[in-house]
């Protein structure tokens, strides 16, 4: 290196060793220089700087370097919890998101019912909102994963793990749409028996609220045997985009004979009644959503079926 006359071997180096803790900085600062030392030797280039350079290119960005010494993680998630984080924020949007929505759309329906765009607005950005927190939180708890424990994690892959073919397992969310329509039911019943006032509209009673209680319960028979197969069979699937289908018709068919909150609930609480056709909307926006899971899934469940031996077969 004595032939060397420019300072960026000495930069390199030092690049090098501030990355590392202080006690290996003198040892890894001797190795560094050998590096470079032999970079410079493997050069053709027949003038000392540019041969300095070439062999400071060739040991590449000194934190790779310095990570490469420390061994210390280059990524924010590693493999041994990448799949298990993208499958927890999948789960918990498809939870979290539609729960925070309804929680803060409620409010502003009953506050402003007359400014839709509010609403709208309102919603979306609280919804945002707990998106970003859900989404920052997860991930820091997987970073903090992934730097202390994913050394001691055995990631080895096992043919145990492999999944049976065209299972696609959808346990999780079936048993949250149970619990969701059950609340609802349970909602809809206690709202009306134990409250003096209901929120619901009692009118309905006469005709709409005992057929949508029916489908509320068809939905749940629906998502319960899905809960048992672990996933949509082509007949439950079908039944239950009938089901969603007949449960907006008849909200919005209600709408147009009755305001769904009650008025004299309206009138207590002291705010002015809500548009009923607010209300439709962002029934209707959950169970479109809802539809569109569900021939997904069924989309997703016969592509499996197709495995490729099958494809194979059906191609000779």
């Amino acid at each position: 290196m004595a032939a060397l006359t420019t300072d960026l071997s000495d930069r390199y180096a030092w690049a090098v060793a501030r990355h590392v803790p202080p006690a290996l900085r003198a040892d890894i600062n001797a190795d560094v220089r050998a590096l470079i030392e032999a970079a410079v030797a493997r050069q053709d280039a027949g003038d000392p700087l540019q041969a300095e350079r070439e062999a400071l290119i060739e040991l590449g960005d000194p934190h790779h370097l310095a990570a490469a010494y420390t061994g210390s993680p280059q990524h924010l998630i590693g493999p041994a919890f990448y799949f298990d984080y993208i499958r927890l924020i999948k789960l918990l949007a498809a939870i979290v998101l539609p729960i925070a929505a309804l929680a803060i759309s409620l409010p502003l329906i009953i506050a402003t019912p007359d400014d839709h765009l509010a609403v709208l607005a309102g919603t979306a950005w609280g919804t945002a909102m707990v998106a970003i927190q859900l989404l920052f939180w997860t991930t820091l708890v997987f970073v903090l994963l992934d730097r202390h424990a994913s050394r001691s994690r055995d990631t080895r892959w096992r043919p145990e793990q492999l999944p049976r073919a065209g299972a696609s397992s959808q346990r999780a969310d079936a048993a949250f749409s149970v619990l969701a329509v059950a609340a609802l039911i349970v909602f809809l019943v206690w709202q009306q028996l134990a409250r003096e006032t209901p929120f619901v509209d009692p009118e309905l009673w006469r005709a709409w609220l005992p057929i949508i209680l029916g489908l509320a319960v068809l939905m749940l028979v629906l998502q319960s045997l899905r809960l048992a197969r672990g996933a949509w069979t082509t007949p439950l699937g079908i039944l239950h985009v009938l089901a969603d289908v007949a449960l907006l018709a008849t909200v919005a068919h209600a709408a147009t004979r009755s305001s769904l909150i009650n008025p004299a609930y309206a009138e207590q609480a002291g705010v002015p009644q809500a548009s009923p056709w607010i209300i439709v909307t962002l029934i209707g926006a959950f169970i479109i959503g809802d539809i569109i899971g569900v021939i997904a899934d069924l989309r997703r469940a016969r592509a499996s079926h197709h495995t490729p031996t099958d494809r194979a077969k059906a191609h000779s």
